[in-house]
């Protein structure tokens, strides 16, 4: 099993059909009618995903649904104003999804949000304080981002690959901080490699920078 998700749906033969191609996925889903019902079964199991489809429940039910299951991505499917999706989301919604639509959009969706989930769920295990003061440092991110790139590397080739050939002393202070870190460490033969909270780091790092690509502060 990949996931758990709750469809809310009144339309039978689209909660049918969709809940089968999610199935082949390998996802778990339940299926529910009601928003009532809905929000009674959230607050009983634990669910990734709940997909509110169309004509399913009013706002106010939807903010209570995403308010009882915190943790929990709720995702409201339908056909409304921009105006009214923007509210909707700035009172409690993971996101809100505008028609027209089809079911195979959905499933993808669905498995990038999934991936997005387990992503969340590795790096909520590292001790951040440790980490962000390893990673601050552009010649240590450099380092993570080499190894990431790398089965394993010798030290001479680091210095070559990041550009600080003559600057020993300076890298390994810095392998030193990533080593405390337990960001990256040396395999049999002495060469460095990359660690599980490494890998984790780096991919931190790359979402960081991605949503924060071409943001500026103006002074």
């Amino acid at each position: 099993m990949l996931g758990k998700i709750l469809l809310v749906d009144r339309d039978n033969k689209r909660r049918g059909k969709l809940s089968v191609m999610l199935a082949r996925k390998q996802y778990l889903v339940h299926l529910i009618k009601t928003g009532m019902a809905a929000f009674e079964r959230a607050s009983a199991e634990n669910y990734d995903i709940i997909f509110i489809m169309p004509g399913t429940d009013d706002l106010e039910s939807l903010v209570e649904l995403r308010c009882a299951v915190p943790n929990t991505r709720v995702i409201a499917i339908n056909s409304v104003s921009n105006g009214k999706s923007t509210e909707i989301i700035n009172r409690g919604l993971s996101d809100f999804k505008i028609r027209p639509f089809t079911l195979d959009e959905i499933v993808d969706y669905t498995d990038r949000l999934m991936e997005q989930r387990r992503f969340e769920q590795k790096i909520s295990k590292l001790n951040f304080d440790r980490v962000c003061v390893a990673i601050s440092s552009p010649i240590r991110r450099s380092i993570l981002k080499l190894l990431y790139k790398s089965s394993s590397i010798r030290f001479i080739d680091m210095l070559r690959e990041i550009g600080m050939a003559d600057e020993h002393q300076k890298v390994v202070f810095h392998i030193r901080n990533l080593k405390r870190a337990a960001l990256i460490t040396q395999d049999e033969i002495r060469n460095y490699v990359i660690t599980n909270e490494g890998t984790l780091a780096v991919k931190s790092i790359e979402l960081f920078e991605k949503s924060f690509a071409g943001f500026s502060i103006e002074e």
